[in-house]
């Protein structure tokens, strides 16, 4: 009949999405089906291209929207207010969380189950702006593999800014006297194992007309209309006298990535200014990270607390970095002034011995492939036993065919 035909097509466009694996269509589609579609094959069918998902905020009562991560111009659909509980479709997405007298927030989200929980700050405390992550047991899969030996068990609760540095934000310092005024200056001034003066490594720190300030600016500004844009072309000195002058710090590798969500770069990385033309205002590119970050990948290439020999720890990649950056710590030079190095701060709220403690020297593990010896014959002979199997005919029965026909 013509309804049965309705309906077997419908079905089938669902069958289609989830055959190419477009998550999206498949959740479109499903929600369109004929009214006729029985509840049962409706529910069985939704089932497999969506996830229950429940979306909660501190205060309650936010209100909450959604859209694609692939589409981040589309408007935000209003889910309602929250604790909200909702069948979401089976891949990326951002939230938008709302609520009077509260900043704004933003998050995205890659594809998975169970409980999702946004802590909203008041628009009037200080670093209104900054994202709260909570205190938290750490996995050493957080970081890549090279230095997840040295990841500690727990990480205290902090505040990260929600955008990279601004050339606003630093002039701010440089106009304070920033450059002058040694007391910011807390860190030995050391290349290649040699000790500098302060006032001549100073003397380093100079914008390209001889002002102290970033190496990219004329007479000690930014350049004209790029005001909000992350302030870059500074070494780690700089960044980590800016974090004293603000009473703040930089992240150390582990609250780096924690707030970076590496584990959703497939949505985050597209949606970034990496690997690309040039620097953009800060939050320009749409690829929010899980705890509503913006431009940690790419953008500015960010200075990091934590050194490896003589050298300092950055994240994220810069706007001219390749894509695959975005996992991987870069330790610079902590005099480089590249055109992409830049910086974000975070404010710690837990134990500060501990956060002097994790902000040290973080050492990567080495292989050395060359010293290992190969399994003995006895050890291999075990090892394959674990891929053995027996190569019998499946015997494969068809039991049952459901059709709508």
């Amino acid at each position: 009949t013509g309804t049965a035909t309705e309906i077997l097509a419908a079905v089938a466009t669902v069958e289609e999405a989830v055959e190419r694996t477009d998550w999206l269509g498949a959740f479109n589609a499903a929600e369109q089906l004929p009214s006729r579609v029985p509840d049962s094959l409706r529910s069985e069918i939704f089932t497999r291209v969506s996830r229950s998902i429940e979306l909660t905020s501190e205060p309650s009562g936010a209100v909450v929207g959604w859209r694609p991560y692939a589409d981040p111009t589309a408007e935000f659909e209003i889910l309602g207010t929250t604790p909200i509980a909702w069948e979401a479709p089976r891949t990326g997405t951002q939230y938008r969380f709302e609520h009077d007298g509260y900043v704004q927030q933003i998050v995205g989200d890659g594809g998975g189950a169970g409980p999702r929980t946004v802590i909203l700050r008041q628009v009037d405390q200080p670093l209104a702006d900054a994202v709260l992550i909570p205190a938290r047991n750490l996995s050493p899969a957080i970081v890549e593999a090279r230095l997840a030996t040295t990841v500690p068990p727990t990480l205290d609760e902090y505040l990260i800014d929600r955008y990279e540095v601004t050339n606003q934000e630093f002039k701010e310092f440089v106009d304070a006297g920033g450059y002058e005024r040694q007391r910011y200056w807390e860190y030995p001034f050391e290349r290649n194992g040699v000790e500098s003066p302060w006032a001549e490594a100073m003397d380093e720190f100079i914008d390209s007309t001889g002002r102290p300030g970033p190496s990219g600016w004329v007479g000690g500004i930014f350049p004209e209309g790029e005001e909000d844009y992350p302030v870059t072309g500074v070494s780690w000195y700089e960044a980590a006298a800016y974090a004293n002058f603000q009473g703040r710090s930089l992240p150390t590798v582990y609250h780096w990535s924690v707030a970076a969500g590496l584990f959703q770069a497939q949505y985050i990385v597209p949606f970034s200014n990496i690997n690309g033309t040039g620097l953009a205002p800060v939050g320009d590119f749409a690829g929010v990270t899980p705890a509503g970050l913006y431009d940690m990948a790419g953008n500015a290439r960010e200075w990091l607390m934590n050194s490896t020999g003589g050298a300092r720890y950055t994240a994220g990649g810069g706007w001219n970095d390749p894509a695959w950056l975005f996992a991987l710590t870069q330790p610079q030079q902590p005099f480089d002034r590249s055109e992409s190095n830049g910086f974000r701060l975070i404010t710690n709220l837990g134990d500060a011995e501990e956060f002097r403690r994790i902000s040290g020297p973080v050492e990567p593990a080495v292989r050395d492939f060359y010293a290992d010896e190969p399994a003995s014959e006895q050890l291999y002979a075990q090892l394959k036993t674990f891929y053995e199997y027996e190569d019998a005919p499946l015997n494969a029965e068809v039991l049952s065919v459901d059709t709508l026909a």
